[in-house]
């Protein structure tokens, strides 16, 4: 499963957030806010960041931007309270790969993190130290 890390100033949210991630097997790192989570993020590169919309500081659309400046491979799921149009597409346009309105989180939170999950699974990882042999070209 994905090491995943969690950036939530809601202590409830990100409890129910943490719960349903390690119950389905993902690793979590928690971040109080958005500058918590760019730190815990350049010092361990996670898989998958999933991110709150409105925190103290940086904002989720900022740590959005921040994350695919750096690592445009590492997917972020934006989430919110604010479940409007305008604001997914926002966070779609910003590089989030995914948005999830925080009233679905029971609903949909581990099916998109697992589809994020298996995708990351399936890229072509280069074996080092295999040397492929040559064709013959007589």
């Amino acid at each position: 499963m994905a090491k995943i890390l969690v950036a939530e100033d809601s202590q409830a949210q990100a409890v129910q957030s943490r719960s349903l991630l390690e119950k389905a097997g993902h690793t979590v790192q928690m971040a109080v806010d958005g500058d918590a989570a760019l730190a815990m993020f350049r010092a361990e590169t996670p898989e998958i960041v999933l991110t709150d919309m409105h925190m103290p500081g940086m904002t989720g659309l900022e740590l959005i931007e921040a994350v695919r400046a750096s690592h445009p491979d590492v997917p972020v799921v934006m989430m919110t309270s604010d479940g409007t149009e305008d604001l997914a597409v926002e966070a779609l346009r910003k590089g989030a790969s995914n948005y999830i309105p925080k009233r679905r989180l029971g609903q949909d939170l581990i099916s998109i993190i697992d589809g994020i999950a298996e995708m990351l699974d399936g890229r072509e990882k280069p074996e080092l130290g295999v040397v492929q042999p040559e064709t013959d070209r007589s």
